[in-house]
């Protein structure tokens, strides 16, 4: 969308929220249902809401190319928004006494122009729940900057219709999850003891994740390969904060389907593990690859060194994290 500047005089009023991408660490794939582990990680998705002199909402997205469907008037970052304030006005229409006036307020600042910002930590269809991170934390800015909360509850349920990645952002922390066609059907949170470090490297253009399954198909029809077993383990080894068992544990069934479709994926995995990764793999369907490292010094010489091979566009180093999406109250303008 076109971004119309603040008149002059104006003082803006800003809100600034984030959510978290999304790891996939063991996700064995059936038929079109996913089983998996998931856990979210520090790199966040930055949203800030600020007031507009001029008409609004309007939604402008930075840090990595995005289709413009994205940030479209009738796209699912301007639904939310228009969902959520009519929510908000809905929830609030029996309240009574000091209620009635937050109706009055969540009217009042329904109507009123505001621009959000996001800012990009990795590219929508990496494989890291980016434009879940994108809604959760856009749902959370705009509910708080409207003026009147509806919960992390609510928020949760309204980011259900959207993806299962949304929700996953919404609700953060280590999750083991059950999705059927394309909606979360079932997620419980696990005990995680200690905070594993990941280098993050990004190597090509987005794939469809529904090519991704048939090629899937395609070579389970042909030959066996190595699957995604052992979750219970992969579980107590996340209880134990054991990193050298998560190493042993850790996997992707869509691996083969992505590395079919991009072969020098092939490449980035051999310079991550000759780099001295514990393992290394594929962010859900996307094309950025995770490689699990000892220590937070390891992940940053490992990102380093697979960016400086050429064998990565863009690199990052990670550690998982606790935090869904959340309002950010210390950067209020």
């Amino acid at each position: 969308m076109q971004c119309s500047p603040v008149e002059l005089g104006t003082m803006a009023t800003s809100t600034h929220a984030s959510a978290p991408l999304i790891l996939a660490t063991h996700l064995a794939w059936q038929d079109g249902t996913i089983k998996a582990l998931v856990t979210s990680l520090s790199s966040r998705v930055r949203i800030t809401v600020t007031d507009l002199g001029s008409a609004g909402p309007e939604i402008a997205l930075h840090g990595f190319w995005t289709p413009e469907k994205d940030s479209a008037p009738d796209g699912p970052i301007a639904r939310l928004i228009a969902e959520i304030l009519d929510e908000k006005i809905d929830v609030a229409e029996d309240s009574e006494g000091e209620g009635k006036e937050a109706v009055r307020t969540a009217r009042a600042n329904s109507r009123r122009p505001f621009r959000v910002s996001v800012e990009l930590p990795a590219p929508l269809d990496s494989g890291l729940g980016v434009r879940g991170g994108v809604l959760a934390g856009v749902a959370v800015g705009v509910d708080k900057h409207v003026g009147r909360s509806l919960g992390a509850d609510t928020l949760t349920e309204i980011l259900r219709d959207y993806s299962a990645e949304a929700e996953l952002a919404m609700l953060g922390g280590t999750r083991v999850i059950d999705i059927e066609d394309g909606d979360l059907a079932a997620q419980s949170p696990v005990l995680s003891r200690r905070a594993a470090h990941w280098a993050i490297c990004l190597v090509g253009d987005p794939l469809d994740a529904s090519d991704v399954e048939d090629k899937l198909r395609q070579i389970l029809s042909e030959r066996e390969i190595p699957r995604a077993e052992h979750l219970e383990e992969m579980l107590l080894a996340t209880a134990a904060g054991d990193v050298e068992r998560l190493g042993a544990l850790a996997g992707n069934d869509l691996t083969p389907a992505v590395i079919s479709l991009l072969p020098r994926l092939r490449r980035t995995m051999k310079f991550g593990m000759d780099a001295g990764a514990l393992t290394g793999i594929v962010c859900g369907a996307g094309t950025a690859v995770a490689f699990l490292c000892r220590d937070r010094d390891q992940a940053l010489d490992i990102a380093a060194s697979v960016a400086t091979t050429g064998a990565a566009t863009w690199t990052l180093a990670e550690q998982e994290s606790v935090s869904g999406a959340s309002v950010d109250e210390a950067a209020h303008g």
